[in-house]
């Protein structure tokens, strides 16, 4: 597929390893401190004090967790959908692995330049105990300064329907299909944005339900352009924030098989969007799928298939 030569934004070049250590780490933790705590436990102890944000030089990859084996005891389990039904599905399910992400750019009142990669990330406990884990990129372009952080908490096992809510502290997020919220503080940064899709959904590979090879299956939907609003509290000092950002949701019972994924998202001027992702084995780095969507100013969203889709680093 050949699209018109067009400007844009990249919003998010991410490389995901099969299972980043510190995410692994944290993970099992999570899951001994639910293990410890016995039956009558409601949620596990953390801690008052949270460390400040860790500022590197260059930006690194997001960490992206992997599925755990699919749970077989203790866990409810729901009946096998074949797409994505909206809004039900904007709510958490109870699946082994599922995330929501948002990534978006920003611009305050006095011209500088920001962006964000703010995701929450849950696993299926067989115990009914679902490590969550919500994980921040914040970059200020004009300072060059590239920021990480991450909460964790170890909540009851909790579907819902139509609309997540998650809090961790003083980071949030929430959405409900049509109004989307976002607060985190990095200790110098402060952020509270408000969020609207000025587009449908977008239900990837035409029903929402993406074939991922010998990795599985994964229920999969974005909403590609959020009109984005809020406040950027830098010390002492409030700014008014606007932009446009990306919302990413995806979940499933995916395969264990040793897996990694290249996966990316852009913002054209003439109102379309674009995502491309690449799943390939963590053993040998060949590619596994490719699969792609393109989302017109107007229209449907059109699929694009792996063999229309090449990758080359520069």
């Amino acid at each position: 597929m050949i699209f018109p030569s067009q400007l844009g934004r990249l919003l998010t070049l991410r490389t995901a390893p099969t299972l980043p250590l510190t995410v692994a780490s944290l993970l099992l933790a999570l899951a001994v401190a639910a293990c410890n705590a016995g039956t009558d436990a409601t949620v596990a102890t953390l801690p008052t004090e949270t460390p400040p944000a860790t500022q590197t030089a260059l930006p690194d990859p997001t960490s992206t967790p992997q599925p755990s084996p699919p749970a077989t005891a203790g866990v409810l389990s729901l009946p096998k959908q074949s797409f994505v039904s909206l809004p039900g599905d904007e709510g958490a399910h109870l699946t082994p692995i599922e995330w929501w992400y948002f990534n978006g750019l920003l611009t305050d009142d006095t011209g500088g330049d920001y962006s964000f990669h703010y995701v929450t990330f849950q696993s299926v406990l067989p115990n009914g105990f679902t490590p969550r884990l919500l994980q921040l990129s914040w970059a200020d372009h004009g300072k060059e300064v590239y920021l990480t952080d991450e909460r964790p908490e170890l909540p009851l096992l909790e579907a819902t329907k139509a609309a997540f809510s998650f809090q961790v502290n003083d980071w949030s997020m929430a959405g409900d299909g049509t109004d989307y919220s976002m607060t985190f503080n990095t200790g110098e940064y402060s952020v509270a944005l408000q969020a609207v899709s000025n587009k449908p959904a977008t239900l990837h590979q035409g029903k929402g339900l993406v074939d991922l090879g010998r990795a599985g299956e994964s229920y999969y939907y974005s909403r590609t352009r959020l009109a984005t609003t809020g406040t950027l509290t830098i010390g002492e000092e409030q700014r008014q924030v606007t932009g446009l950002a990306w919302m990413d949701h995806q979940w499933g019972d995916f395969s264990i098989a040793p897996v990694g994924w290249d996966w990316m998202s852009l913002q054209l001027d003439d109102g379309s969007d674009l995502m491309i992702s690449m799943v390939w084995d963590s053993t040998d780095h060949q590619p596994i799928n490719s699969y792609g969507t393109y989302v017109p100013p107007n229209g449907q969203p059109r699929n694009i298939s792996g063999e229309n889709i090449s990758l080359t680093a520069t």
